[in-house]
């Protein structure tokens, strides 16, 4: 397999279960608030969905509340 396609194809899947599973970030990182994009995101992951499909850093800072939710759950 080409290594180009299975890190594309890891980034997409991993991006769709993000917006499958996961929840609107209360802060949304720079990229999705400069484009009005949903930030999806979840606490397994460091980068929001649309970063990850993008492969870009991703500049995300979830709030306390979300880090209590994420606890209580």
């Amino acid at each position: 397999m080409p290594k180009d396609h299975s890190s594309k194809a890891r980034s997409l899947e991993l991006s769709s279960r993000i917006r499958d599973f996961g929840r609107p970030s209360s802060s949304p990182c720079n990229r999705c608030f400069r484009r009005g994009s949903d930030c999806l995101i979840h606490l397994s992951s460091s980068r929001c969905s649309n970063c990850i499909k993008s492969r870009v850093s991703c500049r995300l800072m979830p709030s306390v509340q979300e880090f209590n939710k994420a606890a209580v759950e």
